[in-house]
């Protein structure tokens, strides 16, 4: 696939690990950032997000540059991104619709297109006011995946009965998967979750514990739609594993909207297995957007299994620091299969006391 050039632009209050989440977002989505220019403003302009002068500076470079689009570091208003388009008369693209092209990019199955889809109608209905066919003169590339370029010009009636009819295919499959879990349930299956920040090795941790090969990429959301695989546990038992969509700082409300039904599977889940990635500099970053999500979907309650992922990339002094940090955490290597023993038995022992603990319930109910 043939890269674009773009320029990552943003102004000074954005936490400057941001920026470097949104190069790699950008890489992902086949865009190679050839700048990044930060203007030195800590609150936005209400017309054009960073101002007007900085505006025309930047279309002065992507002309240098041969940039097709900018990316901007954070979510635009409507009226931002056509304010800056008339401008700068290239892609603008903002951090809601990077995330929800990469999506485009990474949904295989019906379902995860159908949910891509609704996300990218929903982000496009309040930006097609006073731009009509110009929309589909930005070319293709990123911004026009998914439904993109073959529903740019339908007018906003239609879009509103394409977002209803996704809506309702969609509770279909939420239905199916209800009966699925409830008939897992019937058969006595517990189901742990493994949910966690983008790119922090999910599908490899799933693969090592459950011996399957699920495809694995070095990529921000490769994984879109649920995996489940079975668990064989010391104690004899086995239980279900569910691999998940991983989170993000700032995840579009659209994503989440769409994505419901494959969130249900964490909702409905009996153990959390909440990965991070221990290499990362910004962990208080991972850890604060993976539990915004839980508190979303109510699930704070559930028992939580915190893993430190990738220690064989952290100096020892580093890893003995997040150990007096997270003093409850498993670390584990799922790439190089370290420590995956000890988290093995944690999974199992909690899985135990969750199993007497039902059986205790169901005799106490027999009793009554």
């Amino acid at each position: 696939m043939q890269r674009e050039i773009g320029i990552l632009c943003g102004i000074k209050n954005d936490d400057l690990d941001s920026y470097k989440e949104t190069v790699q977002l950008a890489k992902t989505a086949s865009v190679n950032i050839a700048e990044t220019i930060i203007q030195n403003r800590y609150t936005p302009d209400a017309k054009y997000y960073i101002g007007k002068g900085k505006a025309e500076d930047i279309k002065r470079r992507c002309i240098e540059l041969n940039a097709s689009a900018v990316i901007f570091n954070n979510n635009l208003r409507p009226n931002q991104q056509r304010n800056l388009e008339d401008i700068i008369g290239k892609k603008i693209i903002d951090r809601c619709m990077l995330i929800l092209d990469i999506f485009a990019q990474h949904a295989r199955t019906t379902e995860g297109k159908l949910q891509v889809e609704l996300a990218q109608l929903i982000y496009l209905l309040p930006r097609l006011s006073g731009k009509g066919s110009e929309l589909s003169q930005l070319g293709g590339g990123i911004g026009t995946r998914g439904p993109g370029e073959t529903k740019l010009e339908i007018d906003k009636r239609k879009i509103r009965d394409r977002i209803e009819f996704l809506k309702a295919k969609l509770e279909v499959v939420r239905v199916h998967r209800k009966v699925l879990r409830e008939s897992r349930k019937a058969k006595g299956f517990l189901n742990a979750t493994l949910v966690g920040y983008t790119n922090a090795g999910k599908s490899t941790l799933l693969n090592v514990l459950t011996k399957s090969d699920v495809l694995v990429e070095n990529k921000l959301f490769s994984t879109l739609d649920p995996t489940t695989r079975k668990i064989y546990l010391p104690s004899k038992n086995s239980m279900l594993l569910t691999d998940t969509v991983g989170f993000i700082r700032n995840l579009p409300s659209e994503l989440v909207t769409s994505f419901r039904a494959t969130l249900e599977e964490i909702a409905e889940a009996d153990i959390i297995i909440m990965l991070l990635d221990a290499e990362r500099l910004d962990l208080d970053v991972q850890l604060e957007a993976v539990y915004r999500e839980l508190k979303e979907l109510n699930v704070l309650s559930k028992p939580i299994i915190t893993v430190l992922n990738k220690i064989d990339m952290v100096p020892l002094h580093r890893i003995s620091r997040l150990k007096h940090d997270f003093p409850e955490a498993v670390f584990i290597s799922a790439g190089k299969k370290i420590q995956i023993e000890i988290l093995i038995s944690k999974i199992s022992l909690l899985s135990n006391e969750l199993l007497t603990k039902s059986y205790n319930s169901d005799n106490l109910k027999r009793f009554r």
